[in-house]
């Protein structure tokens, strides 16, 4: 064995402790799954590109804001972080269809049926990212699994495709 492969396994090692790590966290989520698309196709002429990473970091962040204060109020930013939404996003295609998959807790969530969640969620994207697309899905047992974090695995895999929402709330 050359020590290129056992770096190599070790890395794979390092790699799925931080998956079930992150799935774990998740667990904390349980309530909601979220999908934020771009379609760049759609977009309009200039912005007919490839969205960076720091973009889409930028235009989750403002989603977070936009969906916490339709369900919240102006006043948002004076809740604690444990009345806010919270989650746990996975960012895929990083350079071709930017995307991301969240685990989801939504703020004031029990007052919200799934629909009137999809549809806050329907417009705050449609501000940000006009011809991308959010599914809005209330978890099943057991909930999507590994799924949302399959990229994690890849040796490229970039740790700040990883989004925590509770990290755009500042206060405790």
């Amino acid at each position: 064995m050359t020590t290129t492969t056992t770096d190599l396994r070790s890395d794979a090692a390092h790699r799925k402790r931080i998956r079930e790590g992150y799935l774990e966290l998740a667990q904390r989520f349980p309530d909601y799954f979220v999908t934020l698309v771009t379609n760049r196709s759609n977009l309009p002429g200039e912005k007919l590109r490839h969205m960076p990473l720091d973009e889409f970091h930028r235009a989750v962040r403002d989603f977070h804001k936009r969906i916490d204060t339709a369900l919240l109020g102006t006043r948002v930013s004076k809740k604690s972080r444990s009345q806010r939404t919270n989650g746990l996003m996975f960012v895929e295609h990083v350079g071709r269809n930017i995307h991301g998959h969240a685990f989801m807790r939504f703020a004031d969530q029990d007052n919200r049926t799934r629909e009137e969640l999809q549809k806050i969620c329907d417009i705050a994207w449609g501000v940000i990212c006009p011809g991308g697309d959010v599914l809005v899905q209330t978890q099943y047992d057991g909930g999507p699994g590994f799924y949302p974090s399959k990229e994690l695995e890849r040796r490229d895999y970039d740790f700040d495709q990883t989004i925590l929402f509770s990290t755009f709330v500042s206060k405790d």
